[in-house]
């Protein structure tokens, strides 16, 4: 019995006769963090901006091996609350370009963020795509990571208050 084997591994496993694939929806979800509490990401369109910058699909082919649905909102399938035909934000970056240009943020005076996630793999890899993606829209994305524990203790301190240290976070 094998559980939660690399996800680059399942399609081998698949076609190995002397195995046996089961797979089963998951209530797990990766979420872009974007820290509300300060400029320009206190501004809705800014933030409306970059999530059309995103292009799910991709995120889910590239990282999850096509194995994971795109995140339609905060519900997974299974949830009696998903909506299956929520897209948010689809895929938009002639819209994405448009709204951060109505915002002030152009190739003249590009926005700017640091993409703060864990050293896991998953994680650091969206973050690198997340970064690709808003280049394609004119954002100036850097990604950085730290160990899960020192990641945690920045974001959630032990007083329980959420502490947004980072301008923007994958996790």
């Amino acid at each position: 019995l094998l559980l939660d084997p690399p996800l680059r591994a399942i399609q081998d496993l698949r076609e190995d006769p002397k195995v046996q694939v089961q797979m089963c929806d998951s209530g797990d979800e990766k979420v872009f963090y974007l820290n509300t509490t300060k400029p320009p990401f206190d501004d809705k369109n800014v933030r409306q901006a970059i999530f059309y910058a995103i292009d799910r699909q991709a995120i889910m082919d590239a990282v999850y091996y096509g194995l994971a649905p795109k995140g339609q909102g905060i519900f997974p399938a299974w949830h009696w609350a998903y909506d299956p035909q929520a897209d948010f934000y689809p895929y938009d970056p002639e819209k994405a370009t448009q709204m951060l240009a109505e915002a002030g943020f152009t190739a003249e005076n590009p926005l700017s963020l640091e993409i703060v996630t864990t050293e896991a793999t998953e994680y650091l890899d969206t973050a690198v795509l997340l970064q690709d993606q808003l280049a394609k829209v004119g954002v100036k994305a850097t990604v950085s990571y730290m160990d899960k524990a020192a990641w945690t203790a920045k974001t959630w301190p032990k007083d329980g208050t959420a502490n947004p240290a980072f301008e923007a976070s994958v996790y």
